[in-house]
């Protein structure tokens, strides 16, 4: 498989071992990460799942304490956060990173462009990432990777959770089908659905599902199944 992802059916022993060390970072209280501006002082790695209600744009990248694996929290896929998730990448290679995990929890979408160009980070150009289909052939829309990836080799680790929805579900989803990463953590919230509002009467809106999105050909609105579990 790409990557050397799966050995028989298996996850190989560097992800082995990378998830061991992504399943310490859901579980200490107060992991020591290295500030991405090269200051050492310690960070509570789980600040900013706290500071999600008061700043909702909030997003982290910095090294775990062995100093060869890259962390980063995407929050939400607001417009321009796949460029921020590409800074943080190179930036943390240039560090010396060999490993990322991606934290994904609570994270509950935002816009499809960017989930995608955030998978094209680790994956070659030219390969489907998300489709969907609706009852109406117009929404039978197919969704590639257009850009040059980051890096293709280096192993992935997304953390989800059942608050992981939407955009969440199609990054964390179409890097494990593709073999490009291993997901931790619990089965997600499925949301894959593409939906569009309609005016009501009194200034009402209400939302009509029109498809649904699907990796490779199961729809993620059962939700992402997990390949390595909490």
């Amino acid at each position: 498989m790409k990557g050397g992802i799966r050995e028989n059916g298996q996850a190989s022993e560097g992800y082995r071992e990378l998830g061991k060390g992504a399943r310490q970072a859901q579980q200490m209280p107060e992991g020591k990460l290295r500030e991405s501006r090269d200051r050492p002082a310690p960070v509570d790695i789980n600040a900013g799942r706290r500071k999600r209600s008061e700043h909702r744009q909030f997003r982290y990248f910095g090294m775990l304490s062995n100093n060869e694996t890259g962390y980063i929290i995407l929050d939400q896929f607001t417009e321009g956060c796949s460029n921020q998730v590409k800074d943080a990448l190179v930036s943390l290679k240039a560090k010396g990173c060999k490993n990322i995990i991606l934290d994904l929890r609570e994270n509950p979408g935002g816009l499809l462009n960017e989930a995608v160009n955030i998978v094209n980070l680790f994956i070659d150009k030219g390969i489907e990432v998300v489709s969907s289909k609706g009852k109406v052939a117009e929404w039978d829309k197919a969704y590639l990777s257009v850009n040059n990836p980051i890096d293709t080799q280096i192993p992935v680790i997304v953390l989800v959770n059942e608050r992981s929805a939407s955009a969440s579900e199609i990054v964390s989803g179409a890097l494990q089908d593709l073999d490009r990463a291993v997901v931790i953590g619990q089965r997600t919230y499925g949301k894959g659905l593409v939906q569009q509002t309609r005016d009501l009467i009194y200034n009402a809106k209400v939302k009509v599902t029109v498809a649904k999105y699907y990796i490779t050909k199961w729809p993620l609105c059962s939700g992402v199944r997990l390949f390595a579990k909490r």
